[in-house]
């Protein structure tokens, strides 16, 4: 009652909130669509992998391509499918994913960070958050008639497609490295399990 300043319905306002959890929107805390979006990218990962045919750095040009692609032409696809924009984050997993297979083949590859001693890796993030911090701002843009500024990918908005791809990398490759210059601890464990 406080929030809406107004009465407050209760049943009418479960049900609303019950309505967006089950049709795929973070209803009563907008930072968890992250996890709605895995759950859709772990639903496209189920799918795919059963084409064990196809190379994993074909599917991630596809599932890139096909994710900028539509991401960039969201509101007239939404409009053709009848799939209201991101429902299930569904558009938006479709980018998300080719991320993960891109952490897929990186990990397939055999690189195991950890093995590096730890002044290459400390190299290595330093060079990353450098890429990172000098290139994120040149994703802002205008590249089309539908631009809007700036990455929110809780939103489908993700600048130029290969700035975008750019950062997102040496942003994970900072984060990744910045990990195994952290000693395990107990504090990290625990958020982590």
């Amino acid at each position: 009652n406080i929030y809406l300043s107004k009465p407050v319905n209760p049943l009418g306002y479960a049900i609303q909130i019950l309505k967006g959890l089950l049709t795929g929107y973070p209803t009563l805390n907008w930072g968890t669509w992250f996890l709605y979006c895995l759950f859709t990218v772990e639903l496209l990962h189920f799918f795919a992998s059963r084409w064990r045919s196809v190379p994993d750095w074909v599917k991630f040009i596809l599932f890139y391509g096909a994710g900028w692609l539509i991401t960039w032409q969201l509101m007239p696809i939404a409009q053709v499918t009848h799939i209201p924009a991101n429902r299930w984050y569904i558009h938006e997993a479709i980018i998300a994913y080719s991320l993960f297979l891109m952490g897929s083949i990186i990990n397939k590859s055999g690189l195991y960070l950890r093995l590096f001693p730890s002044s290459a890796s400390l190299v290595m993030c330093i060079i990353f958050l450098v890429i990172t911090a000098s290139t994120f701002n040149l994703n802002t843009g205008p590249f089309s008639p539908y631009y809007k500024p700036g990455v929110i990918m809780s939103l489908s908005q993700h600048g130029h497609p290969l700035f975008f791809l750019l950062t997102a990398m040496t942003g994970i490759g900072f984060i990744v490295t910045l990990a195994t210059l952290i000693p395990q601890n107990f504090i990290f464990s625990f958020i982590g399990e």
